[in-house]
């Protein structure tokens, strides 16, 4: 077992059975060790962090040795540099940092998860065309932790702090 890192030589001395000549070998082994590491990210100090959103990670290698980088995250996110950018939906996921050494491959791990929050919801239309003066429903579906809407009706009508519930409104396409 090697304790300490450094390089060791290696000598093997081999003798023939019958004619008791002999020989040697010698070889080199570089002992490595795994770097040290960490990682940070864009608001890990934060209560909260919003989502969905692009996260930025920022490796902290310390090697004597230069190294690979490999980042996995539970939603199928992966980069390869010391620092990446990866995007998260809303939800609690783990980020594999790992760090290994070339050619050996002493690697280090280091976990942490990140969790975003944020409100949740989507609309339904009561018809997709119709006609100049018809009235159209939006039906708000499948919300949640959400205390306030704003609805821009694309028409430059903007209605703000109404109770969502199927709002109705009135197409003129007169101006």
């Amino acid at each position: 077992t090697y304790n300490e890192t450094r390089t060791y030589n290696v000598l093997m001395t081999f003798t023939e059975d019958v004619s008791g000549c002999s020989g040697q070998r010698t070889t080199v082994v570089n002992v490595q060790e795994p770097p040290n590491i960490d990682f940070t990210f864009d608001g890990e100090n934060d209560p909260i962090i919003c989502g969905p959103a692009q996260i930025n990670f920022f490796g902290n290698v310390e090697s004597e040795f230069p190294v690979t980088y490999d980042w996995n995250a539970s939603n199928g996110q992966t980069g390869m540099t010391e620092d990446v950018e990866l995007g998260f939906d809303l939800g609690t996921f783990d980020i594999d940092f790992i760090v290994s050494t070339i050619p050996s491959g002493c690697a280090d791990t280091i976990t942490k998860q990140i969790t975003l929050v944020g409100p949740q919801g989507d609309f339904e239309l009561s018809d997709e065309v119709i006609c100049d003066g018809d009235i159209i429903t939006f039906t708000l579906v499948d919300t949640s932790d959400v205390s306030s809407y704003i609805w821009d009706f694309g028409d430059g009508a903007i209605e703000e702090n109404i109770t969502p519930i199927d709002p109705q409104y009135i197409v003129d396409a007169s101006g």
